[in-house]
């Protein structure tokens, strides 16, 4: 998500949210959850520290063990609408937001994944079937989408995952039926029982659990030697590898070894980046963020990887949003930007002069506020006609086109216009 989409989703969830407790999502917060029925038990009986006499407990028999399929890409945002509003009476922020939300997501349903702003709402979320399985007399412990509900026996134990079903089912939701089990509490309490941090050595039983989590939150490949590794091959087509019918599960482990390389800025990745820009499109805001994490340094190579990205391969216009940004964030319109920046700049203005992706127009517009050819006065048309969702990108575009009195007047003018202008120009000052 670009930059002043995130200035406007952040600026305005933590608005609302901003007496809410921070989410917590670490990996020991994680390891606490798995420990959650068994250190209930402990306490229970406190003093007893062997797994053998903790076993005998009559609340809970079985462990129920489930998750959502797709959480935050079936979050209703009228659902979300109406718990935002019955917990901060702020009527028309939230309908504002719930806007914005519809602009990006081009529906009704679904929030932007890997950013704080969707973790505090998705926590919000689930927080209504948290609360609906407590208020059924149910055990519950909760990370995020993860659950784990403690049970007095088998029968129990099914009408909870049923519980948990419908209780999903009444917010839009479903629960992952694959990943929806039922351990004995014996087997959960021994695979998970003193465990201390997430360097401890964590049983088989949970270790791809934690392992999947932390990907799902982090992703990241692990170490920037295999994660370059793993992109050579799948570009030379070694090991099986043909990036002209990559499977879902391959297409992640690339998006995983591209943030890993993007963390460690580890440039020995950039060859593969054209041939994944072709044949893996999804793949076109982590190669945006790399080429963006090496721009400062090596800007030579990214300049040349995006020129021919831009002139030889047929992009989307989400795909043109996030090559628009990278040209902006990495100053490859100004000079002396290295190669061709003319090419560049009429990149961008066909991008803004296209109506039919307005948030693409958007990062085009923000890209060549820099240029000197955009105006505020233009720039306050565009608040006009485009759609709401988009104003930060605007109001940013604005601040950048300010070059003199009279455009601060110009400003000043949209700042007043509009409350939600006069907070994104507050926030972006």
């Amino acid at each position: 998500m670009p930059i002043p989409e995130r200035v406007a989703y952040r600026s305005i969830v933590d608005f609302l949210l901003g007496a809410e407790a921070p989410v917590a999502r670490s990996r020991e917060d994680y390891l606490s959850f798995i420990r959650g029925p068994v250190d209930y038990v402990m306490h229970k009986a406190e003093g007893i520290r062997t797994v053998g006499l903790l076993l005998d407990d009559d609340e809970i028999k079985y462990v129920v063990k489930s998750d959502l399929s797709a959480f935050y890409e079936y979050i209703d945002h009228g659902v979300l609408g109406r718990s935002l509003i019955a917990r901060t009476r702020n009527v028309e922020l939230v309908e504002d937001l719930m806007s914005f939300l519809a602009e990006i997501e081009g529906r009704s349903y679904g929030i932007p994944q890997m950013f704080d702003a969707s973790d505090r709402l998705s926590e919000l979320y689930a927080q209504l079937i948290h609360d609906q399985l407590s208020r059924r007399g149910y055990l519950v412990w909760r990370f995020n989408d993860d659950f784990r509900i403690g049970v007095s026996g088998f029968d129990v134990a099914l009408d909870a995952i049923e519980a948990l079903s419908e209780e999903a089912r009444s917010l839009g939701l479903i629960i992952n039926e694959q990943k929806t089990v039922s351990p004995k509490f014996a087997t959960y309490a021994i695979a998970t029982f003193g465990l201390d941090s997430v360097d401890d050595e964590i049983p088989s039983d949970e270790q791809d659990e934690v392992e999947a989590a932390v990907a799902d939150y982090t992703e990241m490949f692990g170490d920037a030697d295999d994660a370059v590794t793993l992109l050579q091959r799948a570009v030379s087509g070694d090991y099986e590898w043909n990036l002209s019918d990559v499977s879902q599960d391959q297409v992640g482990q690339l998006r995983r070894a591209i943030w890993s390389v993007v963390r460690e800025r580890d440039a020995r990745a950039v060859p593969a980046l054209v041939p994944l820009a072709v044949f893996v499109p999804s793949l076109t805001p982590a190669i945006c963020r790399y080429a963006e994490a090496l721009a400062e340094e090596r800007q030579q190579e990214v300049a040349g990887v995006v020129d021919t990205i831009i002139a030889r391969v047929s992009l989307g216009g989400w795909q043109r949003l996030w090559f628009n940004r990278l040209l902006r964030t990495s100053k490859l319109l100004l000079q002396p930007a290295p190669g061709d920046t003319t090419t560049r700049i009429r990149f961008a203005e066909a991008c803004a002069g296209d109506g039919r992706h307005p948030a693409t127009r958007a990062e085009a517009i923000l890209a060549l506020a820099g240029t000197g050819t955009v105006s505020v006065r233009e720039i306050a048309d565009f608040l006009v006609t485009e759609p709401r969702a988009l104003a930060s990108w605007y109001v940013m575009a604005a601040g950048e086109c300010v070059r003199t009195e009279r455009d601060q007047k110009v400003l000043r003018g949209i700042s007043g216009s509009d409350p939600l202008y006069s907070m994104l120009i507050d926030a972006l000052s």
